[in-house]
């Protein structure tokens, strides 16, 4: 019986071990990941600001049409 009372604190002390050594090496893990996503998201930021611009400057280039104007197609 004391071998088995024993066996059960022994194995009770590597798993709180486990948990305790498993746990920041996780957390370590996650910041990593949220730096990287962070990274990325501004990355991405700065490319959607840019997209932008090439849209706001493509509009302005196209020519206005008014309403009322004759035109003609040749076909």
């Amino acid at each position: 019986m004391k071998k088995r009372v024993f066996s059960i604190m022994g194995l009770s002390f590597l798993l709180a071990a486990f948990a305790l050594g498993v746990v920041p090496a996780q957390a370590q893990n996650v910041e990593q990941k949220i730096q990287a996503l962070e990274q990325e998201l501004s990355a991405l930021k700065s490319d959607q600001m840019e997209l932008k611009k090439e849209a706001a400057a493509a509009a302005a280039a196209m020519p206005t049409f008014r309403e009322g104007a004759i035109t003609t197609i040749p076909i």
